[in-house]
């Protein structure tokens, strides 16, 4: 576990505050630092090995990475709902 989460914590940019869901490839340019909601799910890895092993930096990624993600995400989710469409 130890190992996976700081394989996975090598995927991090901390200018941007999030942990890159993929390597960038020539077939698609366009996205330089690709990011998705799945990400979410690695950080019960963090958190659980964070614990269990004192590491202050995993947990520290984990909710840098879980802000940065649920502003942007959200944001984008509710900037592209159409208006007649309400949740609740």
């Amino acid at each position: 576990m130890l190992n996976a989460a700081h394989s996975l914590m090598c995927r991090f940019n901390p200018s941007l505050g999030v942990i890159r869901s993929w390597n960038r490839e020539e077939w698609n340019k366009q996205w330089q630092f690709p990011v998705m909601i799945d990400n979410m799910m690695n950080l019960e890895l963090f958190m659980v090995v964070a614990r269990e092993f004192k590491d202050s930096a995993l947990l520290n990624t984990a909710i840098c990475h879980a802000k940065k993600q649920s502003r942007t995400t959200f944001a984008t989710i509710t900037a592209a709902t159409p208006s007649s469409i309400t949740t609740q």
